[in-house]
């Protein structure tokens, strides 16, 4: 399963960093993997993980700092 999201700051800023935070309630020997994290040239920012499990037992928290950038 995917969670996904392409964060967006308000006009004047670009995303300069993003991160995320998985909550898991689910058995040790299922995998999570950062899939991508990567910024785009329209000024968004993609992040992607995926969880070996059984989504129902798995929530993702996803946030992004922004600046205005020269």
């Amino acid at each position: 399963y995917l969670h996904w999201r392409a964060v967006e700051c308000p006009a004047g800023e670009r995303v300069i960093t993003t991160g995320f935070f998985n909550h898991i309630w689910a058995d040790e020997d299922e995998d999570v993997e950062l899939r991508q994290n990567y910024p785009m040239n329209s000024g968004q920012w993609i992040v992607e993980v995926k969880f070996e499990g059984d989504r129902t037992k798995w929530t993702t928290t996803f946030w992004a700092i922004c600046a205005k950038v020269g």
